[in-house]
């Protein structure tokens, strides 16, 4: 069976309260949501916005009207929860426009300039190089 009627099988399953379809249904979309907290998320907040994902859908995947509806919802819960992770790693939510501009407007350019060089020095000598491109 592919993959996609494996995963509507088990929404189906879930949605009848089937304990055991939601436990399998967590196990096939938890690739799907790891790799969506990589995208979106400090690298070391993955792992806590993926188990923070996974127990918000165990505990309320019965609110889903829709079958549909359901991976543009847990998309909706990963993005969330990275940047609920991300404001209090940093204090800062780095989607807040207004706070970013009054951010870079209390620092002048060769100010932030100086900021990324040192950035860039700190790393290890191999991180410091941009890998070509490939065709």
């Amino acid at each position: 069976m592919p993959l996609d009627e494996q995963r509507q099988a088990a929404i189906d399953a879930a949605r009848s309260g089937d304990p055991v379809a939601l436990e399998r249904l967590l196990r096939l979309f938890q690739p799907d949501i790891r790799r969506y907290a990589q995208r979106n998320c400090f690298i070391s907040d993955v792992d806590d916005a993926v188990q923070e994902v996974l127990l918000i859908v165990a505990r309320k995947f019965g609110s889903v009207r829709a079958a549909a509806a359901f991976s543009g919802w847990l998309f909706s819960l990963v993005r969330h929860e990275c940047r609920r992770s991300g404001r209090n790693a940093l204090n800062f939510d780095p989607y807040n426009e207004e706070a970013v501009n009054r951010w870079l407007a209390r620092h002048d350019t060769d100010s932030l300039r100086r900021e990324r060089i040192d950035a860039l020095e700190s790393l290890p000598p191999g991180y410091r190089d941009v890998p070509p491109s490939r065709p």
